[in-house]
């Protein structure tokens, strides 16, 4: 009704590895493909962040899409589904040389702008140059503990190096976090703002402000 994308996103984190949890991954993917077979808007992200020295593309990330994308595809076939690199979506040049092979499929990649700079989007080149499909599905203003200082100036070098290479980005996070990349102060309370007559707009953190500033 709001004519909004929407990411179902299975969260691998401090598991490392999205094998772990594979078996469990095909039961919630074939369930909610089936709910949402007919729901063109809806984006299947299969393992966030998948990372740790032994979870490789070759040996762990690939073999796991290659079984959990034909569950989702069996229900919606045309649908679009992120992958996630190593290294917490940041290595793409195994996927360079390996990719995956369907069609309407993205790569992940993060970044938080305090700590993830040049190099980061020179891989990002190389990837466009090899036919790789990315998006940036998570990125903060922060460090990358998603806390701290805004670093104001990288944001912007890096949101305007998406839009020029029409990347599209997700901001990390729509929330009332006490963190520095949270777009709420800690105090917004729904029902509370509602009371006062007070909107999102109130409670903007600095994060927030630059963030909303950047999607205008």
């Amino acid at each position: 009704d709001l004519d909004m994308y929407v990411i179902i996103d299975w969260h691998t984190l401090t598991d490392n590895n999205p094998n772990t949890y594979k078996e469990q991954a095909k039961t919630f993917f074939s369930e909610i493909s089936t709910l949402y077979k007919d729901t063109p808007n809806v984006i299947y992200e299969i393992c966030n962040e998948p990372n740790g020295k032994t979870v490789t593309w070759d040996s762990e990330i690939k073999p796991y899409a290659d079984e959990i994308i034909p569950v989702i595809r069996k229900n919606s076939p045309k649908s679009l589904i992120i992958v996630g690199t190593p290294d917490w979506c940041k290595d793409l040049k195994p996927v360079i040389k390996n990719p995956l092979n369907y069609n309407n499929i993205l790569y992940s990649c993060h970044f938080y702008a305090g700590s993830h700079k040049e190099k980061l989007r020179n891989e990002i080149n190389n990837a466009i140059q090899n036919n790789l499909p990315i998006i940036v599905s998570e990125w903060g203003t922060t460090d990358a503990s998603g806390d701290g200082e805004i670093f104001e100036d990288e944001t912007k070098k890096w949101i305007d190096y998406l839009n020029s290479k029409n990347i599209s980005f997700i901001n990390w996070s729509f929330s009332n976090k006490a963190e520095g990349s949270a777009i709420l102060n800690s105090n917004y309370n729904f029902y509370e703002a509602k009371e006062k007559n007070e909107t999102i707009n109130d409670y903007l953190t600095n994060s927030g402000k630059l963030v909303k500033s950047l999607y205008n």
